[in-house]
């Protein structure tokens, strides 16, 4: 006889309240402004609605913004997916303006979608840009000494060093700084007998974490010691964070009851996260209980007089407000938004394969969004998809869009000129005039930025094909021949490793040119040495152009002596 049938546990509040009345809340809210795109009140609505969030976004007393657009995008992301199964059911009713209104809600959730992805990628190169790193430990330091001391750190956070002014030093890793710069003044009466510096909060925050973890380890195995690695595991870096940003909610006084609700709130996600992560040796039921004490002793604060809480605030590591950002956006990156970045990004992809151009321009400005953000999102699959998408695009402006985008950021992140390298010429040969111009320009860049790179090289043979192009074309063609070769990149002449390296790629490009094909290379000759016909500023870059021939010239007779002398050398060799 089967024994009673164990209950099933009750959905963690995470879930069953936070998250689903979240999603109730959005999935009336979309409804409403989706349901009627042409009502301008609704959609505005709508987008202040997004606008407000992205603004909160990676802001402690914020948390559920990440939630909120997590959910947010998903609906966006349905929606979109929209127009197979409203083709069908309306295929008989020929409700063409039903069809228009539901194009246009597509259009503005693929808007919307961009404006996040945007937001996204650019808290996460904020990340990468100036992250929030954690100290080694520190040695033992002497601390009578003062910051004119031999060997004393008294660089600050300015790097000014000392100056004669009033500087304090941590009362851990005796590291000196100006009171100015951390807003503490000698003439203050109440002088802290104790302080620490922002890289010593966070060790403090590990020394803390690693004994609250302890102690609750040794609660659970009976008393006990935990092993070292089991504290490792369950104080990393992430989970110090968290408690800094406890910390600062604590600590907060403009929004006490704002801050309340956002500390409730990112434990009982922290709770939930840790349940669902519950296995062997994996520490989650440790990490539960320190969640539950920590809501339990913080309501008791709550509860009891300012001066409790203020006196807890004193005794807990605290960072500075620009810190802290950086504490948010480092657990920001680890979170269910971010990891959906490239799944959000097929969504945008797929609207570039729509028949309709406003579907296409709209997601290409999308991408260009995610691009201008964080430039080496180029290196994305999605994005590099997209791209390639919108070069083969039957809009002239389309494709001259796609190749801007291109040529703003992929001099900054040179990894990714092999990538679109080859898709960039092929467009040389493109039907519309202002794209092949704007090909010029992109390798004219690039040979200028790297001109020595074996891109820089192939660059200049496929400018070549280019001078017997449209008249604008071809101008643009040979004054780029003119910048790289015989404009000094800096002063009125040529180094000596420039002057080599330039004789070396017009011998590199001029070796594959026949005696018809290498006709530009003598009109270009030409005009260079024809006095221009007025202006101080012409004459002048003509002078400096006659200039830089001569190098060239020389170093060119030096390089065939060169090569004369190596070819008599080797026939000595052979005759000996």
């Amino acid at each position: 006889e089967a024994g009673p049938s164990r209950a099933e546990p009750p959905p963690h509040p995470y879930r069953s309240a936070v998250t689903e009345l979240a999603s109730q809340l959005l999935r009336s809210l979309t409804s409403r402004c989706l349901d009627r795109p042409d009502d301008a009140d609704a959609k505005g609505l709508l987008e202040e609605f997004v606008r407000d969030l992205l603004l909160l976004l990676g802001r402690p007393e914020w948390p559920a913004a990440p939630l909120v657009l997590t959910l947010l995008s998903k609906l966006l992301c349905r929606r979109m997916e929209r127009k197979a199964e409203v083709a069908v059911s309306r295929r008989d009713s020929k409700d063409a303006k039903a069809e228009r209104e539901e194009q246009a809600a597509r259009l503005l959730s693929l808007d919307l979608l961009g404006q996040i992805l945007a937001a996204v990628v650019a808290q996460r190169k904020l990340h990468a840009d100036a992250p929030l790193t954690f100290p080694d430990d520190k040695d033992e330091v002497d601390e009578a000494a003062q910051p004119t001391d031999a060997g004393e750190d008294a660089t600050c956070v300015c790097g000014r060093g000392y100056d004669g002014g009033f500087m304090l030093d941590c009362d851990r890793c005796h590291r000196w700084f100006h009171g100015s710069c951390v807003g503490i003044e000698a003439q203050e009466d109440d002088l802290p007998s104790e302080w620490f510096c922002e890289s010593c909060q966070l060790s403090r925050a590990v020394t803390k974490q690693r004994t609250t973890i302890s102690r609750l380890l040794s609660l659970a195995e009976g008393g006990g010691g935990p092993s070292e690695e089991t504290v490792d595991a369950l104080c990393s870096e992430e989970e110090v964070t968290k408690q800094l940003l406890l910390n600062f909610l604590e600590a907060s006084s403009a929004e006490p009851a704002a801050a309340a609700s956002a500390h409730a709130l990112l434990l009982c996600q922290w709770h939930f996260d840790a349940s669902e992560q519950q296995q062997p040796g994996q520490g989650g039921a440790v990490l539960c209980r320190l969640y539950e004490e920590q809501q339990a002793a913080h309501a008791l604060r709550c509860r009891g007089p300012h001066e409790l809480r203020a006196a807890h605030a004193r005794s807990v590591p605290l960072l500075s407000r620009e810190r802290i950002l950086s504490a948010s956006r480092k657990l920001l990156v680890g979170s269910a938004l971010l990891r959906r970045l490239e799944t959000l990004l097929a969504y945008v992809l797929l609207m570039l394969k729509e028949p309709q151009s406003s579907a296409r321009t709209k997601a290409i400005r999308a991408i260009s969004g995610v691009v201008t953000a964080d430039p080496s999102t180029l290196e994305l699959a999605g994005v590099k998809q997209a791209v390639h998408l919108a070069l083969s695009e039957p809009s002239i402006a389309v494709r001259e869009a796609t190749l801007d985008l291109i040529g703003q950021h992929i001099l900054s992140q040179p990894q990714c000129v092999p990538i679109y390298y080859e898709a960039i010429v092929k467009r040389l040969g493109d039907v519309g005039i202002s794209v092949r111009k704007r090909v010029v320009r992109i390798l004219r860049d690039l040979c200028l930025k790297e001109p020595g790179s074996p891109h820089a090289v192939d660059a200049c043979r496929r400018l070549v094909s280019r001078v017997v192009d449209e008249e604008e074309v071809q101008k643009l063609a040979l004054r780029a021949f003119h910048e790289l070769w015989f404009l000094p990149s800096s002063g009125e002449q040529l180094s000596a490793d420039e002057s080599a390296a330039r004789c070396k790629q017009i011998l590199s490009v001029s070796s594959r040119a026949t005696r018809q094909s290498s006709e530009w290379l003598r009109q270009l000759l030409r005009k260079l040495v024809t006095p221009p016909a007025e202006g101080k500023a012409s004459l002048k870059e003509h002078a400096t152009v006659l200039r830089v021939c001569g190098q060239l010239v020389s170093q060119l007779k030096e390089s065939l002596l060169q090569l004369h002398e190596a070819e008599a050398e080797a026939e000595a060799a052979e005759e000996a």
